[in-house]
């Protein structure tokens, strides 16, 4: 409507003779749409600018909430264990390999620094002593009683305290024994903390070009911290100079890979050792909605997946996905369940997000069973 205003406008001002009225009426309409659209630009540049340091002054605030209650929580009789001090890139190592190998040792011969979109990618983690030194300890926030084990692993500019993604992982009791670890990158695969989306979502989200960036592994909750408060940190360069549409179809098809071990849809998810019988009942009240009463049940995860804050996102999210089977008339159906929590700063645990439901999908009759 505005910009009709401003086309009217000069002909009340200058009433047009002849052709060279005409385009001298021309000249001041688009001489006044330029004046105003030209501001307009400049605001929504600045709002933009606004909200991302917005967001990235919130997702500070929280981290600081969150360490302020963790140290009061240490400090508390009986509270949890700290972390053993460390040394980066001494105590902890990282290696990075597009190879999948046995061992930190063998992965060794075979180091990467710099991938070209599509190349597998493996992260190889040893530890001077064992994990269980160097995770961060918490009680849980939903199950005080439940002491939790955790490292955080991040993907970000290099030589810049950006965090571009940042997963969390959770380890039993049995893990903290062990002296290494593998995560793979990419693509994803089935398995408890077999991989992580961290390095596609940077990866997947990025412009054609060459990205400097590096993968760090921290038990710190600070954001943002000092560039040595990681417990190591190693160089990636992402090459997508002639090409970027592998790692962004790697991301598409990461939940897919993670649960059943391939793209195809048709497949039905692995079953897992996680269960929630809460989750579970609050994914069949979903389901009531639909006229859905499952034939089975049973959850793809086999833990929580828990996205941190980062530049993008200050709000830490986890999921977990439940694979329901039922029928419909003549048809044998699968369907898939994403239950999203949020952690909510007031009441210092996680809460319902959303539920997202996926059905209608086929599967063989006897996957009914």
């Amino acid at each position: 409507m505005l910009y009709k205003w401003l086309l009217v406008l000069p002909s009340m001002i200058l009433p047009p003779k002849g052709r060279s009225g005409r385009m001298l009426l021309l000249g001041v309409s688009f001489s006044f749409l330029a004046f105003f659209a030209l501001p307009t630009e400049i605001f929504s540049q600045n709002i933009r600018s606004r909200r991302l340091q917005e967001r990235r002054q919130e997702a500070a605030r929280q981290a600081q909430e969150e360490q302020k209650r963790l140290e009061a929580e240490r400090n508390a009789p009986g509270g949890v264990p700290r972390p053993k001090p460390a040394v980066m890139n001494v105590d902890v190592q990282l290696l990075l390999s597009r190879d999948d190998h046995r061992s930190f040792a063998e992965a060794k011969r075979a180091p990467v620094s710099r991938v070209t979109d599509g190349e597998p990618l493996w992260l190889y983690v040893s530890f001077k002593g064992k994990l269980g030194d160097f995770v961060f300890s918490r009680r849980d926030p939903n199950e005080l009683g439940r002491i939790e084990h955790l490292l955080f692993i991040e993907v970000g500019p290099q030589g810049d305290a950006t965090t571009l993604s940042k997963y969390v992982f959770r380890f039993s009791k049995a893990e903290l024994e062990r002296t290494e670890i593998k995560l793979r990158l990419a693509p994803g695969m089935p398995g408890r903390n077999a991989s992580s989306a961290v390095f596609l979502d940077a990866a997947g989200n990025r412009d054609p070009g060459i990205w400097n960036n590096e993968v760090r592994l921290t038990n710190s909750t600070l954001v943002p911290r000092p560039p040595t408060d990681n417990l190591a940190k190693i160089p990636i360069s992402i090459d997508l100079t002639t090409s970027a549409s592998e790692y962004r179809r790697m991301k598409r098809e990461y939940t897919s890979m993670s649960i059943r071990g391939t793209a195809d849809v048709k497949q039905l998810p692995i079953p897992a050792a996680f269960y929630n019988l809460p989750i579970k009942n609050r994914v069949q009240a979903e389901l009531n909605k639909y006229g859905i009463r499952p034939s089975r049940f049973y959850f793809a995860s086999e833990d929580w997946v828990e996205a941190g804050v980062s530049a993008s996102s200050a709000r830490q999210v986890r999921s977990v996905f439940a694979v329901f089977t039922y029928r419909n008339e003549e048809q044998c159906l699968y369907g898939l369940a994403e239950v999203r929590e949020v952690f909510d700063l007031l009441s210092k645990k996680y809460v319902p997000e959303a539920i997202e439901i996926e059905r209608d999908m086929t599967t063989p009759c006897t996957e009914l069973e």
